[in-house]
């Protein structure tokens, strides 16, 4: 009569579990949780993905379903391709927490691969298609990274690559605008016995436009 309860609800998939507790509807009361759900799920919604991993997530809600508010604290671990060239590609790691706000989220997100890439991504995204992205994205990464795919075909690189982006825009129509650079760079193609160094450069994007400012 006065709405949606889910009282200690806990659903077992393979070896993780998903666990939902208070109120649902009108307004929103809700403790939720996901323990070490494989990533190897998605196979089911999306066939070939190909990615293991483990999910861990924690949410405690409030609001309503149409703007809600709270805070979900989200853990993916070891996530790795299961097949190809992408499985010599280093163990990738995602922390961090979104707040939701009502009408949009805010996002602190951090990626990690191994021990020379890093990602991180931090501002406000909408919870509808009508709100404007305000994001924040800063990286650095090795092209080391790259020998699983470059190896098999003869090619090597080598090089520091950083970048700072700010997007923003409508969902449906992002824009970035920032900065890449790219400091100690090496090409090699062994096929042709060719081999550049000393490489760098910087590269200014703005909306779907990416100029090249210097390539030395």
């Amino acid at each position: 009569a006065d709405g949606v309860r889910i009282g200690g609800l806990r659903l077992g998939v393979r070896d993780g579990s998903l666990d939902l507790n208070g109120r649902l509807w009108p307004t929103l009361d809700l403790k939720a949780g996901l323990t070490n759900l494989p990533l190897g799920l998605l196979d089911l919604v999306q066939p070939g993905v190909g990615i293991d991993g483990r999910l861990n997530a924690e949410a405690r809600l409030a609001g309503t379903l149409v703007r809600p508010t709270g805070q979900i604290s989200i853990r993916v671990r070891h996530v790795q391709a299961r097949e190809g060239v992408a499985r010599g590609l280093p163990v990738a790691n995602l922390t961090g927490t979104v707040t939701l706000l009502g009408a949009e989220a805010g996002i602190d997100l951090r990626l990690t691969a191994g021990r020379s890439a890093s990602l991180t991504v931090t501002g406000e995204a909408p919870l509808s298609p009508v709100g404007a992205l305000k994001l924040q994205s800063r990286g650095t990464f090795d092209l080391g990274l790259l020998d699983p795919l470059l190896t098999p075909t003869g090619h090597r690189a080598r090089g520091n690559v950083g970048f700072d982006a700010a997007i923003s825009g409508a969902l449906a129509d992002p824009r970035a605008s920032g900065s890449i650079t790219l400091t100690d760079g090496e090409f090699q193609d062994y096929p042709l016995g060719a081999r550049l160094d000393q490489i760098a450069g910087r590269g200014v994007f703005d909306g779907t436009t990416l100029r090249i400012e210097r390539l030395r």
